[in-house]
């Protein structure tokens, strides 16, 4: 498996939260480097059969894990809300797993099954908070 990518964000209770995110991975189809060349090259379509998307709170998957609405893009996508560096794959984090718990951070784990069969996720901590009107 891949070592993680980790991300943080904020979000807001009942509220959609898009993710803008890079998967890499050691052996891709392509030699589009990462930003950092220790986390290998870019992941393309061509390099992944399937993805899953899992919303834990807590340590504990709620939930059944998502397989749709991931996009991931063969060209690195920059400029506006990709930031610095860019990204490849894009996810809305649905309005339902918006929910404050306690001031306990929930974690989406974004995950691709490669060609070969090993594993590229990718995690993003999220705080979620009131709507501040």
């Amino acid at each position: 498996m891949t070592t993680p990518r980790t991300y943080t964000a904020a979000a807001i209770a009942g509220v959609p939260l898009d993710l803008y995110i890079l998967f890499g991975a050691a052996a891709t189809s392509g030699s589009f480097a990462m930003p950092n060349p220790a986390d290998g090259y870019r992941v393309q379509n061509v390099d992944f059969t399937t993805y899953a998307v899992k919303q834990i709170v807590n340590g504990a998957v709620v939930g059944s894990p998502i397989t749709t609405g991931l996009t991931v893009y063969d060209t690195l996508q920059t400029g506006g809300l990709w930031g610095a560096t860019g990204g490849n794959a894009h996810f809305q984090v649905p309005a339902s797993w918006m929910v404050m718990a306690g001031g306990i951070p929930m974690t989406v784990q974004l995950t691709l099954t490669l060609t070969d069969g090993s594993l590229c996720p990718c995690i993003v901590n999220i705080t979620v908070g009131p709507a501040l009107f």
